[in-house]
């Protein structure tokens, strides 16, 4: 199955992972709101750094093979080398399932004192684990998704995860009604056999090819796992960081103001953090299998249309949601997280670079360039430690933010001049004057919507939103808009 190069496969595939987003953001607003009513900032507090461990742990199970394992099938598949892929798929399905077993049993031995270090008391251990149980389920369930990206199944698996949030909005809701915070936690290992279950019985073909268990060949492992120990630190690199800085709130700000920073958490960091990824996870299988059969022309004519297809998205995105942001907060959470609104306009300003730098940044993998990939997330992170330790004093939750903006700005620096130089790609002229204005217009918009009232800046950056899709994107949401069908197709198996 040979794919679709053209502009257009590459919008429609964009379409479906964000329009599954979009979904996943209504369950997820659906279930913060269920929480901080039942829960309040508190309570919330509690189950967003359980959650936050719990992804923590998930990414360092996986081993980064995601990634490796996302590049290597596709290449393998470009020069239809069938044997290599059945390995590949069966060691991505169970390696990093029954390490995640490994480390249930270790959080279920260490809870109490896990507890104690992210939460400042012991008696969060059992639900510690409760909230750990998920993780070898969603290590499999990622698995399955991993191969199902390498074969550029973009828009079936966006269905599949439309489904998904609803089976664990379906979950979290009513336990969550009924028994609190215990509820909110149990809903967790809950939804992830729902999900799980759901892929086994639909995306069989992937579990055929994991089966006989095999073992990888010496020179695929080494280059695996090279590419995977790179992941793993990115990985654990910036979900510790995340951990860190939230668990020094919690010290510093108390467990309250923790809670307030989850909406900023949700719609920031979260959610459109994974609009941006949909970006890699199309552009990832596509670049390692041109890169396979050597089309280096289509690569980077590839990046240029995925950079300005980025800016013209997020500009409107971010204009609209610092617009609405207060009414997000109100309805989805509850007036007493309205603390957090500002903090949440200032880390939106982080959007721009990092949409850049996932849609630029995609190709440092497929061509090879692992120490460069790894040294960016090494520096960025870094620096974000330091400048969200050092400010937090001082600025409070806005040192959060200020530390996201400034990880991403030097990400897509360090991203561009390595493209630049390794491979040689010069963005066009008119790529650099619409990040220049992209730039711009969120950072006053910005400005806009801390200093004016709510429902002005609010009036004014919905029509600032508008006026950005009419005067820069007309084009390119036509191209989106001729791409939002979902066509659901199963894949042969090589």
């Amino acid at each position: 199955m040979t794919p679709d190069t053209g502009g257009r496969a590459l919008a429609a595939s964009a379409v479906a992972y964000w329009t599954a987003t979009g979904v996943g953001l209504i369950g997820s607003l659906l279930r913060g709101k269920v929480s901080a009513v039942v829960l309040g900032a508190a309570g919330l507090g509690v189950s967003a750094q359980l959650s936050t461990f719990s992804a923590l742990v998930v990414a360092v199970a996986a081993l980064g093979l995601g990634t490796g394992g996302v590049k290597m099938i596709a290449q393998a598949r470009s020069v239809s080398d069938s044997e290599t892929v059945s390995r590949l798929v069966s060691f991505l399905l169970w390696g990093p399932t029954l390490v995640g077993l490994v480390f249930l049993g270790l959080v279920s031995v260490f809870a109490t004192s896990l507890s104690r270090l992210l939460l400042g008391s012991g008696s969060y251990g059992g639900l510690l684990v409760v909230a750990s149980a998920a993780i070898p389920l969603l290590l499999f369930l990622g698995s399955i998704q991993i191969v199902m990206q390498a074969y550029e199944q973009a828009r079936r698996l966006a269905l599949n995860s439309i489904i998904s949030a609803v089976v664990t909005t379906a979950a979290a809701v009513p336990l969550t009604l009924h028994y609190g915070l215990r509820g909110a936690v149990a809903s967790a290992p809950i939804a992830a056999a729902g999900t799980l279950a759901f892929f086994c019985v639909r995306e069989r073909w992937v579990l055929a090819l994991a089966f006989p268990v095999r073992t990888l060949r010496a020179t695929t492992a080494r280059h695996l796992l090279t590419i995977a120990g790179a992941s793993l630190v990115a990985s654990v690199l910036t979900l510790g960081s995340d951990t860190a800085l939230r668990s020094a709130a919690v010290h510093q700000l108390g467990i309250v103001d923790n809670g307030v920073y989850q909406p900023v958490q949700m719609l920031s960091t979260l959610v459109l953090a994974q609009m941006a990824g949909a970006l890699s996870l199309v552009l990832l299988p596509r670049l390692s299998y041109e890169l396979g059969l050597g089309n280096r022309a289509a690569v980077l004519s590839t990046l240029g249309r995925a950079a300005r297809t980025s800016l013209v998205f997020v500009v409107a995105l971010v204009l609209l949601t610092m617009a609405l942001r207060d009414v997000f907060i109100v309805v989805f959470f509850d007036r007493s997280f309205l603390a957090g609104s500002d903090v949440l306009a200032l880390q939106l300003t982080a959007e721009v670079p990092r949409f850049a730098a996932y849609a630029i940044g995609a190709v440092l993998l497929p061509a090879g360039l692992v120490r460069e990939w790894l040294v960016s997330a090494v520096l960025s992170n870094a620096l974000r430690l330091v400048i969200g330790f050092a400010l937090l004093p001082s600025l409070g939750l806005r040192a959060l933010a200020v530390s996201v903006v400034a990880q991403w700005v030097v990400v897509l620096g360090w991203t561009v001049a390595v493209v630049h130089r390794k491979l040689e790609w010069r963005p066009e002229p008119g790529l650099v004057r619409l990040t220049a204005a992209a730039v711009a217009t969120v950072t006053l918009a910005c400005v806009l919507a801390i200093t004016l009232g709510r429902w002005e800046g609010g009036a004014l950056l919905c029509v600032a939103s508008g006026a950005w899709v009419m005067i820069v994107g007309r084009d390119d949401v036509r191209h989106l808009l001729h791409a939002t069908v979902l066509r659901t197709r199963r894949p042969a198996r090589t």
